[in-house]
């Protein structure tokens, strides 16, 4: 009896460690399964959620840029508020290269200072070339640079408005455009046709 009982047991034990090697690996695949059932829903989730996550975060950005952009232009604004002169160049286009200038002083000065320092923001995208620039000087130190484009302007990349241009005005051209962009435009022109002349 004892040795029959011997022989047995290590039987009933190959058998029941096959047995738990089958349901273990049987639980192994059905979590893989499920798994991969859960990766496949929730991808399209994710995707929705970055998405409208994109749409909400945005506007935000752009809140957020715009502040920026104020904070730099007020650092600008007040940089030439002590301007004594300024230099405003233009390069002839033909025949030969030539850059033509003019300064601007006292109340006139003051005037461009002024209608920089009240410009608005202006998003809308035009034709620009910006071939006009403007100086702002205290002395010989150069406190600010933009480009003019009749009554619009640039500083540091974004976009303004002339703040004394009023476009319900049709007589007014704001400050930026009558002292600035056409006198140089003028200059210009008078250089080329002259060049042109005496060729």
């Amino acid at each position: 009896m004892v040795a029959a009982s011997e022989r047995i047991e290590p039987i009933n034990r190959r058998r029941l460690g096959c047995r738990l090697a089958r349901d273990w690996l049987a639980t192994l695949g059905g979590l893989h399964a499920m798994s991969a059932k859960r990766i496949f829903s929730i991808g399209p989730v994710l995707v929705v959620v970055a998405f409208f996550g994109i749409l909400v975060l945005q506007p935000m950005l752009g809140l957020i840029q715009e502040k920026m952009n104020d904070s730099r232009f007020a650092t600008f604004a007040q940089k030439i508020a002590v301007t004594d002169h300024i230099i405003v160049s233009m390069w002839t286009h033909y025949p030969s290269a030539k850059e033509m200038s003019l300064s601007l002083t006292g109340d006139d000065a003051k005037r461009v200072v002024k209608a920089v320092s009240s410009g608005r923001a202006d998003r809308r995208v035009y034709k620009n070339e910006w071939l006009v620039t403007v100086k702002f000087l205290a002395g010989t130190n150069v406190l600010g640079e933009i480009n003019v484009d009749s009554h619009l302007f640039r500083a540091d990349g974004v976009q303004y408005q002339d703040g004394t241009y009023l476009p319900e005005h049709k007589e007014d051209n704001g400050v930026l455009t009558d002292l600035v962009y056409r006198p140089i435009m003028d200059a210009v022109e008078k250089a080329e046709t002259k060049e042109l002349e005496t060729k």
